[in-house]
C-alpha cells in the first residue's frame, strides 16, 4: 500500500477520506456510486467529442509551406461552441510550445466571427492569429538564423 494514501496534505486523500464520507452521511448515501456513473458517462462523451473534433480539424485545417496554419472559419462558424473550442485546442497543442489554456483557445474562438484583419495578441512562442477573409491564419514566428540553430 502507498504510504501517501493516508497523508491529508494531498487533496485526493482529503476528498476520499473526508469529503466523500461527509457527502454520504449528510446528502446522499450513494454519492460514490453516482459520481462513478457520472464519470463514466463523461469519459464516453469526451471520447466521442474528441473524435468528432479531430474529423472537423482535418476538414478545417490547412498547413502552409511556411509553417503557418490556416483555419476555415466559415466551417468552424457552423459548429457548436464546444466543438469549435475542441478543434482549436487540438490545433494549438501542435502549434504552441506549451499546453494551451482557456485564454489561448478563446483568442482564436473570438476570431471566428471577427472582422477581416482582426488579430490576436501573441501566444507563447510568438505566434499570432490573424483573420484573412474566410480564414484564420496562425502565423508562426519568424526565427533568425541564430534562433533556428538553437
Amino acid at each position: 500500500m502507498d504510504s501517501t494514501n493516508q497523508n491529508l496534505q494531498y487533496p485526493r486523500n482529503r476528498i476520499r477520506q473526508q469529503l466523500l464520507p461527509y457527502l454520504a452521511a449528510n446528502f446522499n448515501p450513494q454519492v460514490e456510486s453516482h459520481l462513478s456513473h457520472t464519470a463514466e458517462l463523461l469519459r464516453a462523451e469526451v471520447e466521442y467529442l474528441e473524435q468528432i473534433a479531430h474529423q472537423l480539424r482535418l476538414q478545417a485545417l490547412t498547413k502552409c509551406e511556411n509553417g503557418d496554419l490556416r483555419l476555415n472559419r466559415h466551417l468552424l462558424k457552423q459548429q457548436p461552441l464546444a466543438l469549435q473550442r475542441r478543434v482549436i485546442r487540438q490545433i494549438l497543442q501542435e502549434a504552441l510550445p506549451q499546453t494551451p489554456n482557456f485564454d489561448h483557445i478563446e483568442k482564436i474562438t473570438d476570431l471566428i466571427n471577427a472582422p477581416n484583419r482582426s488579430q490576436s495578441d501573441p501566444f507563447p512562442g510568438g505566434s499570432i492569429a490573424i483573420v484573412e477573409n474566410a480564414s484564420i491564419v496562425i502565423q508562426q514566428p519568424i526565427l533568425t538564423p541564430r534562433e533556428k540553430e538553437s
